[in-house]
């Protein structure tokens, strides 16, 4: 009987054993899930208060005017609401509470300017209803111009009567232009896609071959004219090249750039007001004075840029100019790198460039066949 007695007790024994054990097992992992949740309730609410502050600060760097400063705190903000995954709907609403403030700030530090149905101050599919457009726009005098690819033919419209023709010139072939400049009031300095250069004068609007030697390992993005003299962006070499009138040309070539590792491997285009600014497709802006970049730039453009183009300016104005084709944005910042204005429009489905008139308080976009006419409100 005893063995007997012995091994039932030693069942109970081993039964209540594993009892315990189980439910040790149990209070460990509920105890492992209770910890658990309050870390990441606790990792919640520091996200939130980090975000708030950042918001809190955003709202203090407002009372020195540091807009700048004020739009990367609330982006911050909005990126640490964005890492959040919440585990309620309590938590649901805090984050949508704060990141509708933070969008709502965002958007008055943004300066953006819809624009519902925007002035169309000239269609050239009126010349021709096929007309493909190059990505070039050049006034002077009033007129602007530009080209259709498919026929290469010049055209010509005026900004006022919005007269427009079409000018064929039997001297010069042309080919397909893709940059140009307004060297002075008798001439508008043109480049196709193979670099060789072309004057118009826009008196008789005759077309005549020009001189401007390009290296054969150069690719030119861009042109400027400043004081008679152009100047050459080659993304290739990361290099200017200043060129001087000569008479069959443009010639005495300078390499403006002295800065080493300068790279302008996704430079887009340059203006010149005195100093040179570089536009890079990453929205990125370099100012250059006697060669070398100079401590200057641009502030943070919101939304991000996504492939900016055209850069202008005049030697008059305290503003650059660009447009963003893939956003369909025009963007002025100030020469001390201030973002100014963004227009936008769901027409700006394919913009191509931008001619600025301060004056007139007028921008003129290129987009698509047609010349849309935009207000300079910054200007008022």
């Amino acid at each position: 009987i005893m063995p007997i007695a012995i091994l039932v007790i030693a069942a109970i024994l081993l039964i209540v054993t594993f009892v315990l054990i189980i439910l040790f097992t149990q209070n460990t992992i509920w105890l492992g899930f209770k910890n658990n949740k309050e870390r990441k309730i606790e990792q919640f609410n520091q996200i939130m208060i980090d975000a708030e502050t950042k918001k809190n600060d955003a709202e203090s760097s407002l009372i020195y005017r540091d807009e700048g400063q004020a739009r990367q705190l609330l982006i911050e903000a909005d990126e640490l609401l964005d890492s959040l995954n919440p585990d309620s709907d309590d938590q649901k609403t805090q984050i949508a509470t704060l990141q509708l403030e933070i969008e709502q700030q965002l958007e008055v530090l943004r300066h953006i300017v819809h624009i519902d149905d925007p002035i169309q101050i000239i269609n050239f599919a009126n010349l021709d209803s096929q007309a493909n457009l190059t990505n070039l726009v050049l006034v002077n005098r009033g007129n602007l111009y530009t080209q259709n690819l498919n026929n290469q033919s010049i055209y010509k419209a005026n900004l006022e009567s919005r007269v427009m023709s079409a000018i064929f010139s039997p001297n010069s072939n042309t080919g397909s232009l893709a940059i140009g400049t307004v060297i002075n009031n008798n001439e508008l300095l043109f480049f196709n896609d193979t670099m060789a250069a072309f004057i118009l004068n826009p008196t008789g609007d005759t077309i005549e071959t020009t001189a401007v030697n390009v290296n054969d390992n150069a690719n030119i993005v861009d042109v400027a004219a400043f004081n008679n003299r152009i100047y050459l962006l080659d993304s290739n070499n990361n290099q200017i090249y200043r060129y001087s009138k000569t008479t069959v040309g443009y010639g005495n070539i300078r390499e403006w750039i002295s800065e080493e590792n300068l790279d302008l491997s996704n430079a887009t285009s340059l203006v010149i007001d005195g100093a040179i600014y570089i536009l890079k497709s990453t929205g990125e802006i370099l100012k250059l004075e006697n060669g070398e970049t100079v401590n200057w730039q641009s502030g943070l453009i919101d939304p991000p840029v996504e492939s900016p183009i055209k850069l202008k300016t005049t030697e008059n104005s305290n503003y650059l100019y660009f447009i963003d084709p893939p956003t369909k944005r025009l963007i002025i910042i100030d020469k001390e790198g201030k973002l100014v204005s963004q227009f936008t429009s769901d027409s700006f489905n394919d913009l191509k460039d931008l001619y600025i008139d301060e004056g007139q308080k007028e921008i003129y976009l290129l987009n698509g066949s047609s010349i849309i006419g935009v207000a300079a409100q910054h200007l008022e």
